[in-house]
């Protein structure tokens, strides 16, 4: 998981950015986070653009992790640049490197063919604490308590159900 004994915040996000709502919830869980922080993104275009922008009115330590393919890629300064790496591979790069994933998609509901959404499943896979904040808004907070098995939810008003892989409703 992540690094030494700062607090490091992950993100990921579309090219088509974050709505007016995503941009709102995002700047206030940034401004909740204790002093030093690291951010890392991905420096693509859109949501990416965006988060960094928010970030840097907290003054995190920025971490950027450029993709191989440079046909969307920001150029983001940060203040750490990481290898360049393929989209898959540098989205687990900065899952590893995280302490909490910050999710931003461009749909409520949850997609195969999305780099963002696979971003998402892997931290879920690593038990990552991650906050998934959806077009409008509304959030969904998964977490671990002490067992790194069972995952806590503390709002489930993200997609009206606890959770957003339950295809029973």
């Amino acid at each position: 998981m992540a690094y030494g004994d700062q607090f490091h915040v992950g993100f990921t996000g579309t090219r088509q950015g974050m709505s007016e709502q995503q941009r709102a919830r995002v700047d206030l869980f940034f401004s909740r986070i204790p002093t030093p922080w690291f951010f890392h993104h991905g420096d693509c275009i859109g949501a990416d653009v965006h988060a960094h922008n928010l970030a840097l009115e907290y003054g995190p330590h920025i971490h950027i992790h450029p993709p191989e393919d440079d046909r969307y890629r920001a150029h983001c300064i940060g203040d750490t640049k990481w290898r360049v790496a393929p989209y898959l591979e540098r989205n687990r790069q900065i899952v590893v490197a995280s302490h909490w994933m910050v999710v931003t998609p461009a749909q409520r509901k949850e997609q195969l063919r999305s780099g963002t959404w696979a971003t998402y499943r892997y931290a879920r896979q690593s038990h990552l604490p991650t906050v998934l904040i959806a077009p409008d808004g509304c959030e969904l907070w998964l977490g671990c308590d002490n067992n790194p098995l069972t995952p806590t939810l503390q709002d489930r008003t993200f997609f009206g159900r606890a959770d957003p892989h339950n295809q029973e409703e």
